[in-house]
């Protein structure tokens, strides 16, 4: 069960078998595969979206969290040496804007590599992207932290000047009170701090209220005066100071005018210097307004990180409409305080966060804010508002019911109605899955390993390959499901199926090898129309008969459908059977909630 046949391409272009481990990385594998594909031949840009969206030009997708490297985006650095590097980007900004990526490392180390391997002026592009790609302090200091192992064996991340200009538009094109939200919510991500980045930027504030903003993270409070900024100097400038020096600036002999730029060459410095002068920007009086209730607004989130009474910081809550993060870790014990965040809490967060209000208390049986929660998770606007994959709500329910969580020491007493409304949430959300459209055909391993639970999870691989495959046959027109018992046989399925009805079927069933080849020599000596296959198992991905990238050619061949083959180990944390030359294939290993959207979007083509 722990190994899988694959097939590697010897020197004359056949194929032979050979037995891998599970566990055997796909990039071992990539130069022996064969090449040409047909429709699903890849070139080096479909091999970068491919990147994009499941961090490795592999066709495998692993939950597990793993930092992209290098070797793993060999096909930007030739569309960069090619002189594509402008392509790529704009590539990642539109994948960025739409949402189409299942995890956001891979588009900041994209961003990274662009910037270190191309030609200055797909750096100045790439550093002129990043308010688009890095939406986010955190995705922002991460696209820091990426590049600077990029730039390791170069003498380090070099903070040139499009780089420090990239980074302080990133923080002065945003609208000052969201910036102060941003700053005080992620004040430090992978090992960075707002404050080392304005050191390493040279950040010089675009007004008075992001004045305020840079101060308080520079640890000084008050509101400055006046904005300093330097400007090239006009040809027939008089001595003015230079950018590096700090001018020590004296009263000016006539008071400036209110919202007007003065040189400062009107104003008396020590510096001699005319490549640059500083500019003073004395602020209107909208400008002093806005920086006024920028100064208030952080002033509240420093006493909500040390404030001790839950009535006050209740009351900060509601009024300014903190997060989570602002709050103490010793305050987030308190009921009080739940509730007080309970109120504007987007639903995601709520899911997550069940566990934790629940232990507190404050959803308990009859409570105010349990009819609050039953009320959201039962509405269907809120739900479909959401978009919420019902996989999601599931693991959700799952690990709520359990009373522990995944991780930690974290437990609680399950609350029924919440349990139920959860159940309620899981098979209304069915009806905003966006239907791919395609001709469905899934294999369902139906083996006695297949109830042990997913590791790092409270779910086991059969409750999660009956709930995915919930998703099709309530969503889509033409499905057929198949199950691998003692042959490959169907498995019935209906759309008013429930979860505990599709697992106790198969409980009673007898079980076969889960020959991955299995869907496809079926689907063609029964002639099935089929545009997927879609496997769902454990950790069996067998080949006994024919390597399972042979047969779904084949079925290409005789068919004349294009055909796609997916297959999803969830137990797995490795294996090898999709043909990485073959854009029509794909391994899933592990299990996580990006899985359904990768799924689908596999299937539509759109991956």
């Amino acid at each position: 069960r722990s190994r899988c046949v694959c097939y590697l391409r010897s020197l004359s272009g056949s194929f032979s078998p050979s037995l891998l481990p599970m566990a055997a990385p796909m990039e071992d594998v990539v130069a022996a595969a064969p090449l040409g594909a047909g429709k699903f031949a890849l070139d080096d840009m479909a091999r970068f979206r491919r990147f994009l969206v499941l961090g490795t030009e592999s066709p495998q997708y692993l939950a597990r969290n793993a930092v992209p490297g290098l070797e793993s985006a060999q096909a930007l650095k030739r569309l960069i040496d090619a002189g594509r590097g402008a392509e790529c980007v704009d590539l990642i900004v539109e994948f960025s804007k739409e949402g189409r990526v299942a995890k956001q490392d891979p588009l900041q180390f994209a961003l990274a590599v662009c910037a270190r391997f191309g030609p200055p002026e797909i750096r100045k592009k790439v550093y002129s992207s990043l308010r688009d790609v890095c939406g986010t302090p955190t995705m922002l200091f991460s696209f820091l932290e990426l590049s600077k192992g990029l730039f390791a064996g170069s003498g380090g991340l070099g903070w040139g000047k499009l780089l420090r200009q990239g980074v302080a538009d990133w923080y002065n094109l945003q609208e000052p009170m969201r910036l102060a939200f941003g700053v005080t919510k992620y004040k430090n991500r992978k090992g960075w701090r707002h404050k080392d980045v304005f050191r390493l930027a040279h950040v010089r504030p675009a007004s008075l209220a992001h004045a305020v903003v840079f101060a308080h993270v520079a640890g000084r409070r008050g509101t400055p005066p006046c904005v300093m900024r330097s400007v090239p100097a006009p040809v027939d400038a008089k001595p003015a100071v230079e950018e590096t020096s700090t001018p020590r600036v004296e009263a000016a002999e006539a008071e400036p005018v209110t919202g007007e730029i003065v040189p400062l060459e009107a104003i008396s410095t020590t510096s001699t210097s005319t490549a640059r002068i500083r500019e003073v920007v004395v602020p209107t009086p909208e400008d002093e307004a806005r920086a006024v209730a920028v100064r208030a607004f952080l002033d509240v989130t420093e006493e909500a990180r040390v404030c001790s009474d839950a009535a006050r910081l209740v009351e900060l809550i509601q009024k300014h409409r903190l997060a989570r993060e602002h709050c103490s870790n010793t305050m987030l014990s308190d009921a009080s305080v739940w509730r007080a965040l309970l109120e504007d809490m987007p639903m995601m967060a709520m899911l997550r966060n069940l566990n934790k209000m629940t232990q507190v208390g404050l959803i308990a049986p009859g409570s105010a804010a349990t009819q609050k929660v039953v009320e959201r998770l039962t509405s269907e606007a809120a739900l479909h508002r959401a978009r919420i994959h019902p996989f999601n709500v599931l693991l959700a329910l799952i690990t709520y019911k359990s009373g522990r969580g995944d991780k930690g020491s974290l437990t609680w007493v399950p609350v029924p109605s919440v349990v139920t409304a959860l159940d309620a949430a899981f098979y209304k959300s069915f009806k905003f899955v966006e239907p791919t459209g395609k001709r469905i055909v899934l294999a369902l391993d139906v083996s006695g390993s297949m109830t042990c639970p997913i590791r790092g999870t409270n779910i086991s691989s059969r409750e999660a390959a009956s709930a995915l495959a919930m998703t099709f046959v309530r969503t889509e027109a033409q499905v057929k499901t198949m199950a691998f018992s003692r042959d490959f046989s169907p498995f019935a399925m209906s759309k008013t199926d429930t979860l505990d009805e599709i697992t106790q079927r198969m409980n009673g069933m007898p079980f076969g090898s889960t020959d991955c080849s299995l869907p496809m020599t079926w689907a063609m000596s029964k002639r099935v129309a089929a545009d997927a296959f879609i496997v769902f198992t454990d950790s069996e991905t067998n080949c006994n008969r024919i390597a399972p990238a042979d047969a779904l050619r084949e079925y290409r061949s005789k068919m004349g459908i294009d055909a796609r083959l997916i297959v999803v180990a969830m137990a797995a944390t490795g294996f090898t059977i999709a043909d990485p030359a073959d854009g029509g294939m794909l391994d899933v290993a592990g299990l996580d909630s990006n899985m359904p959207t990768i799924i689908g979007d596999f299937v539509r083509g759109t991956l």
